[in-house]
């Protein structure tokens, strides 16, 4: 909402989290019925990080792939939301922080350091939220949302990949058929 007095009934943040996340659905839920959809963990997004958002947001009517500002580079993504470490000012969903601070990166206990992995604050108050669309997407455009799309990305996972630091598959090999499993 527009009142920032109400942010203690809501969410989760720098004055009420005990400096870390808490269990989602403890706070009061917003008018769609959803949990947590601001502070307690910041989203990360898929969309590349603009200084100005106003040409994607000024859109009528509002398609969220519409907005969507497909990467370019690997790093300077969006995080929105606000988190658990901010201020009350932070808890909305127009607040943008871009992920390419290096901050961010301080910590990295990869070797070769890896040019996505976040360990340090704001990091650590990182999410994500998984949605569906009401109406159903074509394969191509699920694949944007799931495979890399970023060339130096696509060029560094390549390079590991070859040193033999991990492999490309599922993790969990009978996951299709635990999916179309009927319920019980």
């Amino acid at each position: 909402g527009d009142d920032p007095r109400a942010a203690e009934d809501h969410a989760w943040y720098f004055d009420n989290s005990d400096e870390g996340q808490a269990d989602v659905g403890q706070k009061a839920v917003n008018p769609f019925g959803l949990h947590d959809m601001a502070g307690n963990v910041a989203e990360w997004t898929v969309s590349q990080h603009t200084e100005d958002y106003s040409e994607f947001a000024a859109r009528s009517p509002l398609n969220a792939i519409d907005v969507v500002k497909w990467p370019e580079t690997g790093s300077n993504c969006v995080v929105r939301g606000g988190h658990w470490q901010d201020d009350v000012s932070q808890l909305r969903p127009a607040a943008r922080l871009a992920s390419d601070d290096e901050e961010w990166k301080i910590s990295d206990p990869s070797y070769p350091l890896s040019p996505w992995w976040f360990t340090d604050d704001p990091a650590r108050g990182v999410g994500f939220r998984i949605f569906r669309s009401l109406e159903p997407l074509d394969d191509d455009l699920i694949a944007r949302f799931w495979e890399p799309n970023a060339a130096d990305t696509k060029f560094d996972i390549q390079i590991r990949l070859d040193a033999g630091h991990g492999i490309r598959g599922l993790v969990y090999r009978e996951l299709p058929q635990a999916v179309n499993r009927p319920a019980n």
